[in-house]
């Protein structure tokens, strides 16, 4: 049987959200086109490590919903949680109990259809 120390786990577990944070500068640059061309992979990954601290000081932990939550930040803007128009969102993140937690996924495609409603 394997077993594993604590920083070994520790270890991986920075790995993989590095992983993580290295796909998401991928994808923030390709969706800027050629606005990215002069901006620095640390700044798409200082923005990225400001979302994801964002993410989880709401409660959404996993690489699947900080991708939504990123989305979200995309769609909405970086200061939509002080954006009068997205005062819903903002209601519907600061539930405190983890099991209230809207899932990001359908706050996602909540956020979606106003976007399409309102253009």
């Amino acid at each position: 049987m394997l077993t594993f120390s604590q920083q070994q786990i520790d270890i991986f577990a920075n790995h993989q959200d590095q992983l993580f944070i290295n796909d998401m500068v991928t994808y923030l640059r390709s969706c800027a086109g050629k606005q990215a061309d002069n901006i620095f992979d640390k700044t798409f990954e200082t923005e990225v490590r400001l979302l994801i601290d964002k993410a989880k000081a709401y409660g959404y932990s996993n690489h699947q919903d900080v991708y939504y939550f990123i989305e979200v930040a995309l769609i909405c803007g970086e200061d939509f949680e002080t954006n009068p128009q997205y005062q819903w969102l903002t209601d519907n993140l600061k539930r405190n109990n983890p099991q209230e937690l809207v899932p990001v996924k359908q706050l996602y495609d909540a956020v979606l259809r106003t976007e399409q409603i309102d253009k």
